[in-house]
């Protein structure tokens, strides 16, 4: 079991929700308005000189095939963008346990 984890701008944020909708992904949460810097993009804080927001969104995914389709559907959106602030970055780690009853 692993959690995903993709931070993108605001902007295309409703591509990556459907992106996991597509993967009948239907356990993940959006955290809105992140400020900070990811690799090769502008930097985001929400104020006159670096205006902006990111946000984050968070699957705990249990297949690992699942998860390579998922990582693969965001590395072909990301080939079809043209400017970095756009891209989606993802990543993953283990989960070594969950409780949820």
């Amino acid at each position: 079991m692993k959690m995903l984890m993709c931070i993108a701008s605001n902007s295309v944020m409703n591509d990556l929700v459907h992106l996991f909708e597509s993967q009948k992904l239907n356990n993940f949460h959006v955290l809105r308005d992140v400020t900070g810097r990811m690799l090769n993009c502008d930097l985001r804080m929400n104020t006159a000189v670096y205006p902006g927001y990111h946000a984050a969104v968070f699957s705990l995914i249990k297949e690992e095939a699942k998860i390579s389709a998922v990582l693969e559907s965001i590395r072909e959106y990301n080939r079809s963008i043209k400017t970095a602030n756009d891209k989606i970055h993802a990543l993953t780690w283990r989960i070594e346990e969950w409780i949820y009853d």
